[in-house]
Order: structure tokens, then C-alpha cells, then sequence
């Protein structure tokens, strides 16, 4: 009997110690906390299934060791509640700044992941690391960085909360034009002002850095993942189209042709219209494929063929197009959506595509606030207005013979200036209205 009294008093200190402990670490030694932040982060930042044998051996990591590396985004959108605890951060730098004498260290930092920046306080006496960080230009504007430290309320103005480093980490440096034996072609070409188009489209490996180029790539994503929302909660499915083809997708337009080795030393590859004239189709050791291929114009032919066997799908991807046309009007790559509707009308498709239309516009209203006010300040200042309209309004539905003599009606006595061929045949004729 008393055997088995302790044996049942050790078994109840054990429970109790494990409930303190799973209180204490917020649940994740059992089942996860649904309402603890920090613990929905960690899983979301995906930093822990490294094993500690990864970390020691990746020096980007030794940083971490068990707190993962938050977004940015997360940390300022969950500010308040993320008050007062250690926090991993990681980011390229802004801007960096030194007051008192170089004893204070003030780094702006952005990770890509929100248009707003973080503000880290390094001090020589309380961050480990602050003389590589603080040195030299290494961990100028362009460097890439980590952060351990203690989000807390700034006495600055410019930002509400701020990151005051305990650790700080140079993971990779830059290059300043005025050191000595630098080498050109490692100095950071991006300084905290503005750039033109002009210069972005000179540094292309930097376009996303800028404040557009990443204001743009993530209301492209956010479009990306809304069309696949919205199509398959609509039960389409996803289909992959070749982008290799010897099809012209009933001529839907000029196709570029992928040359062959073989073919470097010969003056043109044969056009697909060409092809179909002369025969020339047929199988030939002088092709990659046995024949002449190019770059897709549409994943059309091959959506019908699924489409009678899944019913709705759609694809989604790069197209080509070959025309010679150098007005704003034509790309010559761009990714195409492609919805292929079975047993359906006319009416039918044009439900589905106003309704994606509007969807996809109040999704970037409502998740993109903060990348479309940049662009009312420095791009489009109706931007806000327009977007309302075709989220709010409804579509007016005109036959095609109709909205031709709209147009028509609408450009005159600038009608042929406005059209390339004089006429309207299709509104890819359009150079600008």
C-alpha cells in the first residue's frame, strides 16, 4: 500500500511538472497553442525543423539558436502584442546612421516582406557584435544583416515600436566606391534617395529592392495566389500547358522559334505558317524535336482537350508573342490566364471573368493598402478612385459590333492616329487612347 501511494504521488508531480512546463513554453511541447502569437509565427517562419547540428553549421543561423527569425511584416502588424520579447530579425539595409561619438548605432531595415521598415538601436555596450556592424561601410545601405534584440516603444518619431539589439550579425557586406582596391563591380549602386526607371532598368538583379519594384511584386503575387483562390474554390482545375509547341493556336499570333544548334549557320527558320504550305513538317534530323518548335502563343488547343475530359479548367503561365509592334500596348512575354468553361455559354464566361475581375480588385484593396498608397503619391493619384469603381460597379455587357462604333465614335477626328492599320479589327490595334 504505501509502495503504490508513491508510486501515484510521483505520477501526479510528473503531470503537474509537464503542465508547468507546457504553460511555460505556450504549448509546443504537446498540442500547439491555437491562441499563443509567437507560437503561430515560429511554425510560420518555418526556422524549426533545423536541427541544432544545421545551425552550428550554417553561420546565417548561429544567430537564432531556438527563437526563429520573424517577418517584419509580422513583427510591426503584431506589434503590441509582441512588445517586450527577444526577437530574431533579418534584412538588407535602408539606411544606417551613428550618434554619440559612434557609441549608438541606428540601422533601418526591410526584408522585403511589407513596404514599411524596422528600426534596430545598436549600443557598443549592450549589443554583442557592434564593432563589425558599426566599422567601416561593410553594413551600409545594401547589407545584409540579423538581429537579436527586444521590441519596444520608440522615443523617436518615424515609427512606434523599435528593435533595440542585444546581437547583431554582419551576414553579408558591401563595398563603399571610396575604399581603397575596391573592386567596381562589388559597390552598391542603390543610395537612400530616389531612382528613375531609367537607372532601375540599368540594375535589374536590384529592381526588387526598390520601393516600386517590390511595391509591384507583391501585388503581383497577391493577384497570382487571388486567381488560383478564386477559380478553384470554383472547382477549375489547374492545368500545365507545354511551352515548347509546333502549334500556332490558331493563329493567335507570330511565334518566336527556338533555334536549334543546327540550325545557327542557316539564315531563318521556317515559319509555322510557311510549314503548313510546304510540308516541311515531316520529321528531320536537323530539328531538336524532328521538327521546328517555338515558344507558346496560348495553352488553348491543350485546355480543350482537358476541359472535355475534367470539365472547367484553366492554365495559367508564360505566352510569347512575336509581333512587331513597339508601342506600350504590346509585350513580347507575359503570363496569360486561360479559363476554359465546359457546357457553357457566352454569358456564362462573362459572369466568370467580371466576377474574378472584382474579386481580384477588392482582394488588392483590401490586402495591398499600403502598396497602393505608394502608388497614388508617386504613380497614379486615382488609382484609389478607379479601382473602387470596378470593384463596387457593376459591368456593362455591349456587343463586340457595338463597342466598335463606341470607339469609333469616341476617337474622332484623331481616329487614325489612334489605330495602327487606320481601322478597328481587334482591339489589340489599340496604340493608345
Amino acid at each position: 500500500g504505501a509502495m503504490r501511494s508513491r508510486v501515484l504521488a510521483w505520477v501526479v508531480v510528473t503531470v503537474l511538472w509537464l503542465r508547468r512546463l507546457r504553460r511555460r513554453d505556450g504549448g509546443h511541447s504537446g498540442k500547439r497553442n491555437k491562441h499563443d502569437l509567437c507560437s503561430s509565427l515560429r511554425f510560420r517562419g518555418g526556422m524549426s525543423s533545423f536541427s541544432a547540428e544545421a545551425l552550428r553549421k550554417n553561420k546565417s543561423f548561429e544567430l537564432t539558436g531556438t527563437i526563429p527569425r520573424l517577418l517584419i511584416k509580422h513583427v510591426l502588424d503584431e506589434a503590441d502584442s509582441l512588445a517586450g520579447e527577444e526577437l530574431v530579425v533579418k534584412g538588407w539595409v535602408r539606411s544606417r546612421r551613428t550618434q554619440e561619438r559612434g557609441n549608438l548605432c541606428f540601422f533601418v531595415v526591410n526584408d522585403g516582406s511589407t513596404m514599411h521598415n524596422l528600426q534596430v538601436v545598436c549600443e557598443r555596450n549592450r549589443t554583442d557584435g557592434f564593432e563589425s556592424l558599426s566599422a567601416g561601410g561593410a553594413a551600409g545601405t545594401g547589407a545584409s544583416v540579423g538581429f537579436l534584440g527586444r521590441l519596444v516603444a520608440s522615443s523617436g518619431s518615424g515609427q512606434e515600436y523599435e528593435l533595440q539589439a542585444k546581437r547583431g550579425c554582419l551576414i553579408g557586406p558591401v563595398s563603399l566606391a571610396s575604399a581603397a582596391g575596391t573592386n567596381a563591380s562589388r559597390v552598391y549602386p542603390l543610395a537612400k534617395k530616389h531612382h528613375s526607371l531609367e537607372v532601375m532598368r540599368t540594375l535589374a538583379h536590384l529592381r526588387p529592392r526598390s520601393n516600386l519594384g517590390g511595391a509591384v511584386a507583391r501585388v503581383r503575387n497577391e493577384l497570382t495566389k487571388g486567381v488560383h483562390d478564386f477559380l478553384q474554390d470554383l472547382g477549375y482545375k489547374y492545368v500545365h500547358t507545354p511551352v515548347l509547341t509546333k502549334s500556332d493556336c490558331e493563329g493567335a499570333g507570330e511565334a518566336f522559334a527556338v533555334d536549334h544548334k543546327d540550325l545557327l549557320n542557316s539564315e531563318s527558320m521556317p515559319t509555322i505558317q510557311n510549314l503548313s504550305l510546304s510540308g516541311e513538317s515531316r520529321k528531320s534530323p536537323q530539328y531538336f524535336f524532328g521538327h521546328p518548335t517555338y515558344l507558346t502563343v496560348s495553352g488553348q488547343l491543350n485546355l480543350e482537350a482537358f476541359c472535355c475530359s475534367l470539365g472547367n479548367c484553366y492554365a495559367f503561365g508564360p505566352t510569347f508573342r512575336a509581333e512587331k509592334s513597339h508601342t506600350g500596348r504590346h509585350l513580347a512575354e507575359f503570363w496569360m490566364l486561360e479559363p476554359e468553361l465546359a457546357f457553357a455559354d457566352m454569358n456564362a464566361a462573362i459572369d466568370v471573368a467580371s466576377s474574378m475581375i472584382k474579386n481580384l480588385t477588392a482582394r488588392v484593396i483590401s490586402r495591398c493598402s499600403l502598396e497602393l498608397e505608394f502608388f497614388k503619391k508617386f504613380i497614379d493619384a486615382d488609382i484609389h478612385d478607379r479601382l473602387n469603381r470596378i470593384a463596387m460597379e457593376p459591368f456593362t455587357r455591349i456587343t463586340y459590333t457595338k463597342a466598335l462604333e463606341l470607339l469609333r465614335n469616341a476617337t474622332k477626328p484623331r481616329y487614325v492616329e489612334l489605330f495602327e492599320d487606320g481601322d478597328i479589327f481587334c482591339f489589340n490595334d489599340i496604340v493608345s487612347i
